[in-house]
C-alpha cells in the first residue's frame, strides 16, 4: 500500500511539473527522487550510480545526444527550413504537399518545427480545398504519425530500451497501423483542388538535394551499422552524418565547421534531450528497486477490464493530461501487468501514448499551429482529431491484439 501511495505523490508530481511547463527531464527526476526519498532514502546514492552505469542507460544517453545535436546542427545552419520550402516547391500536388510536408520536416525533432510547416500548409492547403480546422489538423496529425514507424524517434528508441523490443521490431510492426493512420488523414482532409498552391511560398536558397540528403544519409547510417555494429552502431551512424549536415550548409555561406558545431553544442535541447534520457531509465530502476512496479501492477490486475485495454487506456490518459507521449510511456509501463508479448505490450502502449498526445488540449504543436491559423482553428480540428485518433487507437487495437499477438514474428 505504501508503494502506491509513493508512486501516486512521484506521478503528481511529474504531471504538475510537466503542465507548469517545466522540463521533463527535471520533473521526471524530481519524481524519482520522492519515490526514492518515500521509500528507500538510503539507496538514493547507489541507484543514481547503478542507473548511469547500466548498459540500457548509456545507449540511451549516448543516441539521445545524437540525434539531439543531429538535429540542432539542421536548425543553426537553416538546413531545415531550406528542407521544408524545397518539399513543399518539389511536390506539385497540394494535397500531397499538404501530407508530406510536415511529415518530412518532423523527422528532425527542432523547436517550432510545426511553426515552421504551418505557413506552408496555410498556402498549399487553400488550393487543396482545406478550412483553418483541417489545416491545423493536417500539419499536427502528419507531423506525428510519422513517428509510428521512424526508428529514430526518440520516443520510439525510449520504449525500445524500457522495453527491451528493438526499434527496428517495433517500427516494421507498426506500419500497418501508419498507413491505416495516413488513409485516415487523407480521407478526413480530402478536398477540391485549385491549383498549385505554390504562390506565397519563398523559394529555396539551395536545391533540395543538398537539405535533404545528411538527413537520409543518416538513417541508412544508423540502419545499416546497427545491423553490423548492434545498437550502439545507431548513435555512430547518425554522428557520421552530422559534418555532411555542416558541409551541405555551406552553400547557404555557414563554412566555419567547429563554430557552427559549437554553436550547436550550446544548444540547450541538446542537454536538456540527454538529460531527460537518463531520467526516464532513473524512474524506471527507482519504480524496480522499490517494489512499485509490482505493486501498482497487481493493483491494476484488480480492475475488472482485459489486460489489453489497460495498455490503452493508462498511457492514453497521462499522455492526455501532460501532453507528452514520453510521459504515457514512462509512466505506465512499469505499471502495467505483463502480457505475454512484449511486442504487443511496448506497441499498445506506444501508439496510444502518441495518438492521444496529439490531441492534447496541452500539446504545445497544437497550440503552436492553431494560434497561427487563428484561436478558433482549435475548436474546429478536433471534429478531425477525435475522428483519427479514436479511428486509430481502434484499428491499432484490433491488429496488435487479433493478429500480431495470436501470429507473432520469428
Amino acid at each position: 500500500m505504501l508503494e502506491v501511495v509513493a508512486a501516486l505523490a512521484a506521478f503528481t508530481l511529474i504531471i504538475v511539473m510537466v503542465r507548469l511547463g517545466k522540463d521533463l527531464g527535471l520533473a521526471i527526476f524530481a519524481g524519482s527522487l520522492v519515490l526514492l526519498i518515500l521509500l528507500t532514502p538510503m539507496s538514493i546514492p547507489d541507484t543514481l550510480v547503478a542507473t548511469l552505469l547500466n548498459t540500457r542507460t548509456v545507449y540511451l544517453i549516448v543516441i539521445s545526444f545524437a540525434i539531439a545535436l543531429f538535429a540542432e546542427v539542421y536548425e543553426v545552419t537553416g538546413l531545415v527550413n531550406e528542407m521544408g520550402v524545397g518539399l513543399a516547391r518539389a511536390l506539385r500536388s497540394p494535397l500531397l504537399a499538404v501530407m508530406l510536408v510536415p511529415a518530412i520536416v518532423a523527422l528532425l525533432p527542432v523547436a517550432g518545427g510545426a511553426l515552421m510547416s504551418a505557413p506552408m500548409i496555410g498556402g498549399i492547403g487553400k488550393a487543396a480545398g482545406l478550412n483553418v480546422g483541417g489545416m491545423v489538423f493536417a500539419n499536427v496529425w502528419f507531423r506525428h504519425i510519422i513517428f509510428l514507424s521512424y526508428p529514430l524517434s526518440q520516443m520510439m528508441i525510449i520504449t525500445s530500451a524500457i522495453t527491451g523490443v528493438s526499434v527496428t521490431t517495433l517500427a516494421g510492426i507498426q506500419v500497418p497501423i501508419l498507413g491505416f493512420s495516413v488513409l485516415v488523414g487523407y480521407l478526413l482532409i480530402r478536398g477540391r483542388h485549385s491549383g498549385t498552391g505554390l504562390e506565397g511560398l519563398p523559394k529555396a536558397s539551395i536545391p533540395l538535394r543538398y537539405s535533404l540528403s545528411p538527413l537520409i544519409i543518416a538513417v541508412l547510417l544508423a540502419l545499416t551499422l546497427r545491423y553490423l555494429l548492434g545498437p550502439f552502431g545507431m548513435p555512430v551512424g547518425v554522428a557520421l552524418a552530422i559534418p555532411l549536415a555542416i558541409i551541405a550548409s555551406w552553400r547557404l555561406g555557414k563554412r566555419n565547421l567547429c563554430s557552427t558545431l559549437l554553436k550547436a553544442l550550446k544548444g540547450r535541447r541538446v542537454w536538456t534531450i540527454t538529460f531527460t534520457a537518463y531520467t526516464i531509465m532513473l524512474l524506471q530502476h527507482s519504480m524496480m528497486s522499490t517494489g512499485t512496479s509490482s505493486a501498482l501492477a497487481k493493483l491494476l490486475s484488480l480492475v475488472p477490464a482485459p489486460t489489453e485495454v489497460l495498455y490503452v487506456m493508462v498511457p492514453a490518459v497521462i499522455a492526455l493530461l501532460t501532453g507528452s507521449t514520453l510521459s504515457g510511456v514512462v509512466l505506465s509501463i512499469p505499471m502495467l501487468p505483463p502480457l505475454p508479448n512484449t511486442v504487443v505490450a511496448a506497441s499498445l502502449v506506444y501508439v496510444s501514448a502518441l495518438t492521444t498526445y496529439i490531441g492534447s488540449p496541452t500539446h504545445l504543436c497544437l497550440i503552436y499551429t492553431a494560434k497561427y491559423f487563428g484561436e478558433r482553428s482549435m475548436r474546429s480540428s478536433y471534429k478531425y482529431l477525435l475522428i483519427a485518433i479514436l479511428s486509430t487507437l481502434f484499428f491499432a487495437y484490433l491488429y496488435l491484439t487479433l493478429i500480431v499477438q495470436r501470429f507473432p514474428l520469428g
